[in-house]
């Protein structure tokens, strides 16, 4: 009698397939873990920011300028250099300033939006939105338009 000790080659299919499976949901899970886990830091460099601009309000009645005037916004970079830096409450601005946070100011400085760019969408644009003052116009209709909801409803 002829017996053989091992495994067919359906049977090695059968457990390779299932190893794929059970790795491309653990992939999946760890992927989203750490899109969270960037929302979540954005989340706290939003609020330290929007702390940052309402210590600066308080202290000089008018929110930081965009670039050299009022009613204009873009890339946080562009805040003028007196709001942050050394001697001032905020002293340097988030890591990915120039690719995930937008910034606008209305003419009268006492009304600002600060778009977010986040990762996990919620259905909607990329971009969240947190607001100081009256409104409804804050400067920047292009930014206006690009965050359509709260930043409340993503963080």
């Amino acid at each position: 009698m002829n017996t053989r000790d091992g495994f067919t080659i359906l049977e090695l299919l059968v457990v390779i397939t299932i190893v794929g499976i059970i790795s491309a949901v653990i992939l999946g899970m760890i992927n989203e873990s750490r899109i969270k886990g960037r929302d979540g830091s954005r989340k706290a460099q939003t609020q330290e920011l929007l702390k940052a601009l309402e210590l600066y309000y308080t202290e000089n009645g008018v929110y930081p300028l965009y670039g050299a005037g009022a009613g204009a916004g873009g890339y946080l970079s562009g805040i003028q250099p007196a709001f942050f830096g050394n001697g001032t409450s905020f002293k340097r601005l988030p890591k990915e300033s120039n690719s995930r946070f937008f910034y606008c100011v209305s003419n009268d400085q006492k009304t600002i939006l600060l778009a977010v760019d986040t990762e996990d969408d919620k259905g909607g644009t990329n971009y969240c939105r947190v607001t100081r003052g009256s409104g409804p116009y804050y400067g920047c209709p292009a930014i206006e338009a690009l965050a359509t909801d709260t930043c409340a409803s993503r963080f």
